[in-house]
């Protein structure tokens, strides 16, 4: 009788822990590492604690020291996390403004048409580093009375 109580528990203690772990879906890594660790611990300590005589003991130390061991795991991946997302905004944020300073507008196209360069070529300028241009009817009214051709305002609406 014993054996089937023991086997009672084991199986309500998976089960159990089963239930925590499906109900972290919406937690931090914290927060799973210390639900996962007091679960290891308590398992880890009734075991050791029933070796010595003492199961409640070992399973309440265990399961307190498991539980501070899994937060601070999870926390260290929390921070790592935070980091990544970080330095992925940063990296973004540091592209998105070099490609805007590296971007033709309204007038650097006046000052080409002026200077009398090829529209092929202010073309492919703009095609190669990108616009921020104006394109109100009245901004574009403007580059048409500035000499700006056809082709190359079509392309600067692209």
């Amino acid at each position: 009788m014993s054996r089937l109580k023991h086997t009672a528990r084991v199986v309500c203690l998976c089960s159990l822990t089963s239930l925590v772990l499906v109900g972290c879906q919406n937690l931090n890594k914290t927060q799973k590492g210390a639900a996962l660790g007091t679960a290891a611990g308590a398992g880890l300590g009734a075991i050791i604690g029933h070796q010595t005589g003492n199961r409640d003991l070992g399973a309440l130390i265990g399961a307190g020291v498991g539980g501070v061991g899994g937060a601070l795991v999870g926390n260290a991946q929390d921070a790592a996390d935070e980091r990544d997302a970080a330095l992925a905004h940063a990296h973004h944020t540091n592209m998105s403004r070099q490609a805007d300073a590296r971007a033709v507008t309204n007038l650097d196209v006046i000052h080409m048409v002026q200077n009398n360069v090829p529209d092929r070529v202010i073309i492919a300028t703009i095609q190669s580093r990108g616009g921020r241009f104006d394109t109100s009817p009245q901004a574009i009214t403007s580059l048409h009375q500035s000499g700006v051709s056809e082709p190359v305002i079509q392309s600067m609406l692209r």
